[in-house]
């Protein structure tokens, strides 16, 4: 009788431990994807960052020339644009940082599916 208790917790142990050892390389895998998505994000804006600039810096000095007379006005047209573009894009981007999905939702919604299946003594599937 002993020995079947014991052979049926190791059973239940090394279950515990293969659900957690999925769970953690579920986690890891998720971890990854989230650092390259980030990293490429990174890159991505960047590049477009450095590209913007250099655009606009010839429109304001092709738009300066071709309005040389009105030059002041021109340039002051222009700052108010780019505060403008500024300010509308610094909103946009913190509304998609409080408005982005919750990283690892895979790996907490297994978890918690495991933590119900032991608490109701089914084991892990």
């Amino acid at each position: 009788m002993t020995s079947e208790r014991a052979a049926r917790g190791s059973g239940l142990g090394n279950r515990l431990l293969e659900a957690l050892e999925t769970r953690f390389d579920l986690f890891g895998f998720e971890l990854g994807e989230e650092r390259d998505r980030l990293l490429a994000t990174i890159i991505a804006a960047l590049v477009a960052v450095v590209f913007l600039f250099a655009g606009l810096l010839s429109l304001n000095v092709v738009l300066v020339l071709a309005f040389w007379e009105q030059r002041l006005l021109v340039s002051v047209i222009m700052a108010v644009v780019y505060l403008g573009l500024g300010a509308g894009l610094g909103l946009t981007a913190r509304s998609r940082i409080r408005n982005a999905p919750q990283p690892f939702t895979s790996t907490l919604d297994e978890l918690r599916k495991d933590a119900e299946a032991f608490r109701s003594g089914g084991g892990a599937e």
